[in-house]
């Protein structure tokens, strides 16, 4: 079965062409609400190290996006535009320091 091409595949029938619809549907809307939960977790993590004094958040994420210039091996470009993407947010993110106490800030996401 693996060795063949999709065309020596039979057709999918509308009840299956159905459910592998709703697989991959299913399968993406759990990526992105994943990618929604990590994004928030690690954006408002760094938020509270750098509102605490305990990182400077805003040089962190510099030296990320410096090393993206010379991304790693074997990322895809689909993931490097992920990463560019997250790190662009968090450089706004802490452009804008709030006024609050540490613990308080606005909230990332």
């Amino acid at each position: 079965m693996k060795d063949e091409q999709p065309d020596d595949l039979p057709p999918l029938t509308q009840e299956e062409t159905e459910k592998w619809i709703g697989e991959v549907e299913d399968k993406a809307w759990m990526a992105n609400a994943e990618v929604f939960a990590c994004r928030f977790l690690l954006g408002n993590l760094l938020s509270e190290l750098n509102d605490r004094g305990l990182m400077d958040a805003t040089a962190f994420v510099s030296r990320l996006q410096a090393g993206l210039t010379s991304p790693p091996q074997g990322l895809s470009q689909q993931q490097k535009f992920g990463l560019e993407d997250l790190l662009r947010d968090l450089q706004l993110h802490f452009a804008h320091p709030s006024d609050g106490e540490a613990g308080s800030g606005r909230v990332f996401h």
